[in-house]
Order: structure tokens, then C-alpha cells, then sequence
């Protein structure tokens, strides 16, 4: 859970679903050179946003992130777990890493996996991926199209 003293990027990179919670309170702040030393208190504070409503932000943040705490891993459908099974073995790899993209995933075999990685299984499969894509992608639904030759989000 976040307090109104931690860092803004900090508790951005750790929790990004709350990253709609803060634009639509008005703290853009995400890449902005400031969120990485200024405190949610004090980027609200600079918007001109009073005290009082600093601590509802911070709820509703709180409230974003147990909604994603509730939520099931990535899921995948028969004919996507047939297709990355496939992609393993024409590329001799162990694991297929999770690569966040505009508009969804993309899915990579590989066989390296680092430090800093979230490993985990589904039908067999190992996936990588790092913390901050593993909490965007929970709950989501992959498939494969075979008209467009890709996966697809189908939540």
C-alpha cells in the first residue's frame, strides 16, 4: 500500500495501476523530472490539490491496488498455450518472456532469465517477466488469431 510520503515514481514503478488513480486526480506527474524526488503530498500540494483531498487520492490509489492484488495472473486460452509451445521449440528456448507493447503484450522465447525477473507457470510453460508488466497484466486473456497471425488480448 502507498502512503502520501512515498516518492511519486517510486510508488508508480511499484504499483503502476495507480498511474490512472493520479492523472485523473491531476498529478501528471509520472516522468516528470520531479517524481522521482517529490512525494505524492507534496506533487498534489504543487497542483494546487488541498490536503483534504490528498488523502481520498490516496485511498482510492490503495483502494486500485487491492483490485489488482484480487486479480488472477495472465491467462491463456487452449490455442495460445498450443502456439507458445510451438514457438519454444522452433527456437530450442526454456522460458517466453512477457514484453509489455502498446496495446498489449508481445511474447518472446528465450532462454536467459534475469536477476530481476518474476518467473512463473501455466500448462507447462515458464514465463518471465518483470514486476511493474506482471501487475499490468493481471487479468488478462490472451488468444491467438489465426487470421491475423498473432496473440491477441481478449480480457
Amino acid at each position: 500500500m502507498i502512503k502520501k510520503t512515498d516518492v511519486i515514481l517510486e510508488a508508480f514503478n511499484t504499483y503502476p495501476e495507480i498511474a490512472t488513480v493520479l492523472s485523473n486526480a491531476g498529478l501528471h506527474c509520472i516522468g516528470c523530472h520531479a517524481s522521482g524526488t517529490e512525494t505524492i503530498e507534496e506533487g498534489c500540494l504543487a497542483h494546487g490539490i488541498e490536503s483534504k483531498k490528498i488523502d481520498a487520492i490516496i485511498n482510492a490509489a490503495n483502494k486500485k491496488i487491492k483490485e489488482y492484488d484480487s486479480k488472477a495472473r495472465i491467462s491463456f486460452t487452449k490455442i495460445a498455450i498450443k502456439k507458445l509451445k510451438e514457438k519454444l521449440v522452433k527456437n530450442k528456448s526454456k522460458f517466453i518472456r512477457i514484453n509489455p507493447i502498446f496495446g498489449g503484450v508481445d511474447f518472446e522465447a528465450v532462454n536467459k532469465k534475469f536477476d530481476l525477473d518474476i518467473e512463473f507457470s501455466d500448462s507447462d510453460l515458464k514465463f518471465l517477466t518483470d514486476s511493474k508488466t506482471e501487475r499490468l497484466i493481471r487479468g488478462i486473456v490472451v488468444d491467438y488469431s489465426s487470421k491475423e497471425k498473432d496473440f491477441t488480448v481478449v480480457e
